[in-house]
């Protein structure tokens, strides 16, 4: 140990070979420049105020313009359960697709058969029959609401549709 030599300096462009190398195998990042930070920072609070304007215009509707209306699906004694409910999730979807390249679904949902009623909520109508589904559409009037409705596959199968027009509010 008393042979070295302690006052000679490594090269210089040593210190740069083992840094490059270093970050070259991903061992070493170099901190971002204060630039990059501001641009980063920048960046960050223009697309908080894009998503802040984007909220305030409110949800974005698929459909066409005109009022909206919602299809809500019965299914009562006479409606006819399918024996592959796939198929039948399918036969809905092929007509939910046709109407939404029409630009005249907004949603259509299959409803769950548990619920929680609160107050004097009946658990079926008054014919006994249960909602099972609903779709909500656009149209410009009530004869169109109700020709969309009536295209439905829902009423093939024996199930009601009740078709009424929803409030601008």
């Amino acid at each position: 140990m008393n042979g070295l030599n302690h006052e000679k300096a490594p090269p210089p462009a040593l210190k740069d070979r083992i840094v490059r190398s270093l970050e070259d195998r991903g061992l070493l990042r170099r901190a971002p420049r204060p630039w990059r930070i501001a641009g980063m920072a920048a960046a960050a609070f223009l697309l908080f105020v894009a998503g802040v304007l984007v909220g305030h215009r409110g949800p974005a509707r698929s459909g066409g313009a005109g009022p909206r209306w919602v299809l809500l699906l019965y299914e009562g004694p006479g409606f006819q359960q399918a024996k592959v409910h796939a198929d039948r999730v399918a036969e809905y979807r092929a007509w939910a697709t046709r109407l939404r390249g029409e630009r005249a679904l907004e949603l259509g949902e299959e409803l769950a058969p548990d619920e929680r009623l609160l107050g004097n909520a009946p658990t079926r109508d008054p014919g006994g029959s249960l909602v099972a589904g609903l779709f909500i559409i656009t149209a410009p009037n009530w004869a169109q609401a109700v020709a969309i409705a009536e295209s439905c596959p829902h009423l093939r199968h024996g199930g009601g549709i009740a078709v009424r027009r929803i409030a601008g509010t």
